[in-house]
């Protein structure tokens, strides 16, 4: 197997920070957020689409090497984050960073309002941990 020299491509980077404009200023709440909800994430796609490299698949063990990269690289940061914070939200919500007073909200366009976290929240699929307002 041959060792590939990668090479950035301007213009798809140029296309992820749009596109990475457009997440943030969607899921802040910009006035567009409508249309922005139409395209960024079809914009991702196609920018990972054409960066992909065929020799990540030629193989089975090229294929496993991949996915265990991407393992590593993306979901573990994730489940570790999304577990730490879960495991914080009670006590968040006690030091006044999220909120469960939906009163605060008359002054601000926050749309969350977060609840103490039970066991029956990770039990049951119809308890959330937020409310939508």
């Amino acid at each position: 197997m041959t060792t590939l020299k990668t090479q950035r491509i301007e213009e798809i980077d140029t296309i992820k920070a749009i596109g990475i404009i457009c997440m943030v200023s969607g899921h802040a709440g910009a006035p567009f957020t409508r249309f922005i909800f139409l395209f960024h994430m079809a914009l991702f796609f196609i920018a990972s689409g054409y960066t992909y490299r065929h020799e990540s698949s030629e193989s089975l063990a090229a294929l496993g090497k991949t996915l265990l990269k991407k393992i590593k690289r993306l979901w573990l940061p994730f489940f570790f984050w999304s577990t730490f914070f879960t495991l914080l939200n009670n006590w968040l919500i006690n030091i006044n960073i999220y909120t469960d007073n939906p009163e605060l909200f008359k002054y601000t366009r926050s749309i969350r309002i977060m609840n103490l976290s039970t066991l029956a929240h990770f039990m049951s699929p119809k308890e959330t941990l937020f409310t939508i307002v």
